[in-house]
């Protein structure tokens, strides 16, 4: 893309807003260390914590399926194990989506943060555009792409993942069937997009850290190094416009995204 005046002139961008990764104003997610705002300790409070979880779920996900073949043949296969993990996953989720939501100061009148709902944290696909991430499986046999929250592009809140979630939640011997392979593997795609959407490819506690390079693909390795995730494509006006203090070991200026 060639980068003209009147483009950065349209990022209006200044300050990345909290737990938000987005695309610089040339189109590129990582350029020149502009990204080193994601280490910063105000960007994300608790980041630490977000990411250990993340990693404990996935290594839990990963030894299942050493006793399930990931395959798409399998996906209607279900246990009491799977329901476990799926629980966990989406526990995760809801973390994040509020975490997320919190820091950017949503409020809403009569309600306190455990009160929301899905309806609630579907706001996030307007400063995460979380619809619109791709997560791809290794291993798999069968189709390897999964866009968990698809369904909010149309304005939808249900996610068939996280109903199964509270079905098998609230009633597990009437519903376990819905705690399959199938479902396990959308809401950890789910989880997958959230963390991506909040930290990239970079892990906040390790002193040091690699951008992964794009390769043959237009996706790239995400934390944990087991999946790959595809990125959105943000309008010109909604990509970060930072300036060279990004650069810097400055404390930075962040900014709370305004749901409505």
């Amino acid at each position: 893309m060639l980068i003209t005046q009147e483009l950065i002139d349209r990022a209006v961008t200044k300050k990345p807003y909290f737990r938000t990764v987005r695309q610089l104003f040339d189109g590129s997610y990582s350029n020149n260390g502009f990204m080193a705002y994601i280490k910063d300790p105000s960007f994300a409070p608790g980041a630490d914590d977000d990411i250990r979880s993340f990693l404990i779920i996935q290594k839990r996900f990963i030894e299942i399926l050493e006793y399930v073949e990931p395959a798409e043949d399998n996906e209607k296969t279900y246990s009491l194990q799977l329901r476990n993990l799926l629980m966990m996953i989406c526990t995760e989720v809801e973390a994040n989506l509020k975490s997320i939501m919190k820091s950017n100061g949503y409020t809403k009148q009569g309600f306190t943060p455990k009160d929301w709902t899905m309806k609630d944290y579907r706001k996030v696909n307007q400063s995460h555009r979380l619809s619109e991430y791709k997560v791809y499986l290794p291993y798999w046999k069968g189709s390897n792409m999964r866009q968990p929250f698809k369904n909010w592009n149309s304005k939808k809140d249900n996610l068939t993942w996280y109903k199964a979630y509270n079905d098998t939640k609230h009633s597990r011997g009437d519903n376990l069937s819905e705690a399959n392979l199938g479902n396990v593997v959308e809401a950890m795609s789910g989880l997958m997009a959230l963390i991506s959407a909040q930290y990239y490819t970079i892990n906040p506690s390790e002193p040091d850290y690699l951008i992964a390079e794009m390769g043959y693909s237009n996706h790239e390795h995400a934390i944990g190094n087991y999946f790959s995730v595809e990125f959105p494509d943000f309008p010109i006006e909604e990509r970060y416009n930072l300036d060279i203090t990004y650069t810097n070991n400055e404390p930075h200026k962040f900014q709370e995204y305004n749901y409505i």
